[in-house]
């Protein structure tokens, strides 16, 4: 499924004010939509969480606490000044079924697939991967108008997020209600994501490296993958 409907931006906030507004027009009068700021409706504190061949990370999106926004499945961030933290990696596994974005904060990672990509991502650097009717791949160190779902997840500093400035700290997500206008104020500086993106309506199955529609198609997808049929060139 090609979802590039989803917007991914990286934002940093001074004591400033951020904002974004629509451009479209009221039909036939050449005046712009009014804006509706959206508020933070949900605020959700990501849990450690031990993937890959060992890798720590936090998981905010994709927990018991918020298992699912749609179209966003997950969010994962890691971040360790300890080696053994992160240095297992994410040796090669499948996918089926879905988009996969990496996004560097800092350090470096090298990605190879069964399609034959490979690549080294440094710091700032961003990697968006289609997982379609199957692929198996290694991460090793080294406009919206109103109707999308939103989120904010800060990783580093506090920010005072939507009109009733609600504070969100660092490792903690905040889900944003409806509206076309996002607010972020920070006294003392602050770094975060924000996504947004339109909702797919399709039921959800999922089970490990797998997201599909239905029960069954999650063990077809299983089956091909034991018996070496995931991946079709």
């Amino acid at each position: 499924m090609n979802r590039r409907e989803a917007v991914v931006s990286l934002a940093t906030v001074g004591a400033a004010l951020a904002s974004c507004n629509r451009s479209s027009l009221w039909p036939g009068r050449g005046q712009p939509l009014p804006s509706r700021p959206r508020e933070v409706v949900q605020v959700i504190d990501a849990q450690p969480t031990i993937e890959g061949a060992g890798v720590h990370l936090r998981r905010s999106l994709g927990s018991r606490a918020l298992p699912l926004l749609d179209p966003f499945l997950m969010l994962d961030e890691f971040h360790s000044n300890r080696p053994e933290d992160y240095a297992p990696g994410f040796p090669s596994h499948p996918h089926r079924g879905f988009e996969t974005v990496t996004y560097m904060l800092d350090g470096a990672v090298e990605h190879r697939d069964s399609l034959g990509n490979h690549g080294h991502l440094g710091s700032g650097w961003a990697q968006w991967m289609t997982a379609g009717h199957g692929i198996i791949h290694s991460e090793m160190p080294v406009h919206q108008p109103t109707s999308h779902n939103a989120f904010v997840y800060v990783f580093d500093g506090e920010a005072e997020l939507g009109p009733s400035r609600a504070k969100v700290a660092a490792g903690q997500l905040a889900v944003l209600g409806a509206g076309d206008l996002f607010t972020a104020r920070t006294t003392s500086g602050a770094r975060m994501l924000s996504f947004a993106g339109r909702p797919i309506g399709e039921p959800v199955a999922r089970y490990g490296p797998f997201v599909m529609n239905t029960e069954d198609e999650l063990r077809q997808a299983v089956d091909d993958y034991r018996t070496g049929r995931l991946i079709q060139l």
